[in-house]
């Protein structure tokens, strides 16, 4: 079950009450006297995290929708809290970690390029839509330019990553598949070697049999097994054919 809202707006002169923190404000960011966007990011996290996996599960198509809400609640806030220390802190470790490991995850998983680019997007949606509402006219473009920034780093560097390992994962395939026909081949080349050899010892079991039979007289032999005189003295030689 999704979070529900976090905050309950009366009157303009009202106050806002917030869960999880039970911090008390003034009819929102914009009566602040200071724009602390640490506090407007850890403030409004929750309600974040709440509405980009709500919307994962509508707007990511249908492998997102298929994915468990814990799942997408582990992921999300993993990236919510490195979205914050790029945006707070300039500090990318964070996300570059969560970049590899939601590379890695949703590629196995056979994601498609597009939909978790989509699902990046949607930070960016999300937060702008708050940031209008709380954010101090004078202070939006500022924080609108970090943010755009901070996506498009993360787009980039996942888009790159993600279509490397793409690369990386139809090498391997084509390796294994190229190992696989070469194991393949070897053993039908082996059974083939196999078949080959019995027919040989048969064909040799079937000269010596005909000799033995005529007490090898090479004429009459020849003529029982349809080939003529010297073909059977090369064969007998060939095959090392030896009167018992």
């Amino acid at each position: 079950m999704f979070i529900k809202d976090y905050y309950q707006i009366n009157k303009p002169d009202s106050i806002i009450t917030f869960n999880p923190f039970d911090t008390i404000f003034k009819v929102g960011y914009k009566n602040f006297m200071e724009f602390s966007f640490s506090t407007f990011l850890n403030t409004y996290k929750s309600l974040i995290i709440d509405k980009w996996v709500e919307k994962l599960h509508t707007e990511c198509g249908a492998q997102y929708a298929a994915r468990p809400v814990e799942e997408l609640f582990g992921t999300i806030t993993r990236a919510v809290d490195a979205n914050y220390q790029v945006l707070a802190h300039e500090n990318y470790h964070a996300i570059n970690v969560f970049i590899d490991k939601i590379t890695d995850m949703r590629l196995k998983a056979g994601f498609a390029l597009s939909d978790v680019q989509r699902a990046f997007e949607l930070y960016r949606m999300i937060l702008t839509d708050i940031l209008i509402s709380n954010a101090p006219g004078e202070e939006f473009q500022k924080i609108f330019e970090r943010l755009n920034h901070c996506l498009a780093y993360t787009m980039h560097r996942f888009s790159d990553h993600f279509q490397d390992m793409h690369q990386k994962k139809i090498i391997q395939q084509n390796r294994e598949l190229e190992e696989t026909v070469k194991k393949r081949t070897a053993a039908f080349q082996e059974s083939e070697k196999k078949v080959l050899e019995n027919e040989r010892m048969a064909y040799i079991g079937h000269i010596t049999a005909s000799l033995s039979q005529l007490q090898w007289n090479k004429t009459r032999a020849s003529g029982q097994l349809g080939i003529t005189l010297p073909t059977l003295r090369s064969k007998i030689k060939k095959y090392k054919i030896k009167q018992n």
